[in-house]
């Protein structure tokens, strides 16, 4: 099928889109998938997203910022360094624990104008241990 359409399918991560052509893409639409992206990949990933997007494209993400382990926030219970370590953020329940207010500044920096259609709150965060990484 991606022959057939001409499409090509990009496995190296946020590298794959330095092999994406400047202002291609009129639209980006993203469920819950830009929270797997490291957490110190992401500006990188923002940057590049912005240079292949149309300036004016839109672009549509929904974030999921609770972990995958119980959909809870255990992901909060490591530190810094114990999360980004290979061994969690190649495990296939990562997320980057960037939080709301400091990925919202990375989208603004990268020259993304943000507006937010919902949100939705925890009712009650408990954070045990060690606190993420701003």
């Amino acid at each position: 099928m991606l022959n057939r359409d001409n499409n090509t399918y990009l496995i190296r991560k946020v590298g794959s889109l330095a092999d994406i052509p400047d202002g291609i893409a009129d639209c980006f639409w993203s469920q819950v998938e830009s929270e797997q992206v490291l957490h110190d990949d992401f500006p990188k990933f923002l940057c590049q997203l912005r240079r292949i997007m149309r300036r004016q494209s839109i672009e549509m993400q929904s974030i999921d910022f609770w972990s995958y382990l119980r959909s809870e926030l255990k992901n909060l219970h490591c530190s810094y360094n114990t999360w980004e370590d290979r061994t969690f953020s190649n495990c296939g329940f990562y997320n980057n624990r960037v939080r709301s207010g400091a990925m919202l500044t990375l989208f603004e920096d990268a020259g993304f104008d943000v507006k937010i259609v919902s949100e939705s709150y925890w009712p009650n965060t408990m954070c045990y241990g060690h606190r993420p990484k701003p």
